[in-house]
């Protein structure tokens, strides 16, 4: 495998302005997405059309990519920084980590690599088995699947109807080169404007997403409640 690692960052959230640059216990929620996902295996970056967040990221040593155009989503983000930054068949995955998993690693990255080179799927992703009542919160995307990891469909809803046991969607996601390229050039599908998540543009379009299931506890930051819940996790582990 031949992965490139690639992180979104905007400073604009309509949740969240400025998510990026919060501390958490003392480092920005970016610093730790960053750090959290290096690897000898893989080169990786921060992608950003924002100057404060270029100068946090180099402060600390990280690789920063500039995109200043406007863009839909962190996803098309991506894609330009690749086309601008490297050749066309230099890497053969482009995994996308969502900016603000403050708890995703690098060992997690190196699962779905390794799910994603063993299968036929355009992208994989990953999520995590739940039961609780957390399921009616809108920021937090459910997927269906079958049983064969193929995903079927997410949704900020309540899905599946009527079930004790739901799957919640994690952030991030591994793409074949060309199945990158071919998202990009596919146009917006009604279903993710509908529920403002990119990936069912793919699923409507008839490209294929797997899901790996993973155990790992990972807190998403959403809004700046959750900052607490982190910090709560990074003292219960001992983690600084």
């Amino acid at each position: 495998m031949n992965p490139l690692v690639l992180i979104p960052a905007r400073f604009q959230s309509s949740r969240f302005p400025g998510k990026p640059l919060e501390l958490i216990s003392g480092k920005s929620l970016i610093q730790r997405v960053y750090e959290g996902v290096q690897s000898e295996k893989w080169e990786s970056a921060v992608i950003t059309d924002h100057e404060e967040i270029e100068k946090h990221v180099l402060s600390f040593g990280g690789k920063v990519l500039r995109v200043d155009e406007e863009t839909k989503s962190g996803t098309e983000r991506i894609y330009l920084g690749y086309k601008k930054n490297y050749q066309p068949d230099q890497f053969d995955f482009v995994v996308n980590v969502q900016g603000d998993e403050p708890l995703i690693n690098s060992k997690l990255i190196e699962s779905l690599l390794s799910f994603h080179a063993s299968t036929d799927f355009d992208i994989t992703t990953m999520y995590k088995r739940r039961s609780d009542n957390q399921i009616s919160d809108e920021n937090i995307v459910k997927i269906a699947m079958s049983e064969n990891g193929h995903c079927l469909y997410f949704s900020r809803a309540p899905i599946p109807y009527g079930s004790n046991s739901w799957k919640q969607h994690v952030g991030i996601y591994s793409y074949k080169v060309n199945s990158l390229k071919k998202y990009i050039e596919t146009p917006s599908s009604s279903l993710e404007e509908i529920e403002r998540l990119e990936q069912l543009k793919a699923l409507e379009f008839g490209m294929s997403i797997g899901a790996i299931e993973t155990k790992d506890d990972l807190i998403g930051v959403d809004r700046p409640e959750d900052i607490k819940l982190v910090e709560e996790y990074l003292l219960k582990k001992g983690i600084s």
